[in-house]
């Protein structure tokens, strides 16, 4: 559970590869710095907003939440759950926090696994001559 800075509490889980299906490219892990470090594109807000908003829905159990948006990119309401865009921006970003750190869908996950590569590749084209 999830203490909100609103003082509500969530119920979440761990996200997995399969809730970001449809999504195009799965971020495992997100790569797109947010630290200032470099300049993201308008395509890449876009796309880690997406992402963050179905990690968003598929991370918490309860109360049930959706990122579910018609043609137009308008949320879609309903009576049953309540829209990511719905939240807080601190009770977003709370929860986008806790799911994605829990996940392993951050940065710093993202630049262990190009240094896992790194090496992996320095350790394959040295063996091999």
């Amino acid at each position: 559970e999830v203490l909100l800075p609103s003082g509500l509490t969530a119920s979440v889980r761990r996200v997995q590869a399969w809730d970001f299906v449809g999504l195009g490219d799965l971020p495992i892990p997100s790569s797109v710095a947010l630290d200032g470090t470099k300049p993201v594109t308008p395509e890449e807000a876009l796309s880690l907003q997406r992402y963050t908003d179905r990690a968003v829905a598929r991370g918490v159990v309860a109360p049930k939440m959706t990122d579910a948006r018609d043609d137009g990119g308008e949320p879609v309401r309903s009576a049953d759950c309540l829209h990511v865009s719905e939240l807080s921006p601190d009770d977003y970003q709370a929860l986008s926090i806790a799911i994605l750190q829990w996940a392993g869908l951050v940065p710093e996950a993202a630049n262990a696994v190009e240094a896992f590569r790194e090496d992996a590749v320095g350790t394959v084209s040295q063996s091999v001559g």
